[in-house]
């Protein structure tokens, strides 16, 4: 079995993830680890070091979702929200139950897949793949907005939204930003839904 490599990032990242509490984005880790990811050469492709630099923060992520669970401690990751939690925490908006893209995660934790990437593999990838679970982080991150598990039904979801647009509605005294939000959480997750009916909104 080969041997796989120490992920430079994981030790930085756990530092970080652990003084921090805010929720973060992929984006602003980047900007946290840069002295820790590879920096592109002259005549390297500029995607393929990009690529590279992207899975070796989700390959860490991932690592330490499992470790971290070990401490009573969830791990929720999405490129648009990165955050720790205590396990049982009482806030339903972050609160999570277990790995919500195992594809993903399962993608990520194989080393392979970044050692035999090619620049024209990076370049097939964000053509399909990569849009695939961009996708489906997409509809990750707007159930977690809405407060809802990763198997929620459509009903669920219609029922939700419903809920929290009345009460975040500005003619009633609510919330804009609220309303904004729920409404483009909701938005994603009818597009991205096969079990509504056709003309069901």
């Amino acid at each position: 079995m080969a041997h796989t490599p120490a992920n430079p990032v994981l030790g930085p990242l756990l530092g970080f993830l652990k003084s921090n509490v805010d929720a973060v984005s992929e984006f602003e880790l980047m900007l946290q680890l840069k002295p820790y990811l590879k920096a592109a050469e002259p005549t390297e492709d500029s995607q393929l070091v990009l690529f590279q630099n992207h899975f070796l923060i989700m390959n860490a992520l991932y690592q330490l979702q499992e470790k971290l669970q070990e401490e009573g401690k969830n791990l929720f990751v999405s490129p648009l929200k990165i955050y720790l939690e205590s396990i049982g925490s009482s806030d339903e908006k972050y609160l999570t139950k277990g790995d919500v893209n195992p594809l993903l995660k399962s993608y990520y934790l194989d080393w392979d897949n970044f050692i035999g990437t090619s620049a024209d593999d990076v370049e097939t990838l964000l053509d399909g793949f990569w849009r695939q679970y961009l996708v489906s982080d997409k509809r990750a991150d707007a159930l977690v907005r809405l407060g809802l598990d990763a198997d929620a039904s459509w009903k669920t979801i219609r029922s939700r939204y419903r809920s929290l647009a009345a009460k975040n509605h500005p003619d009633k005294g609510g919330n804009i930003l609220q309303f904004i939000e729920v409404r483009e959480a909701y938005e994603i997750l009818s597009d991205s839904n096969e079990q509504k009916t056709d003309g069901e909104i």
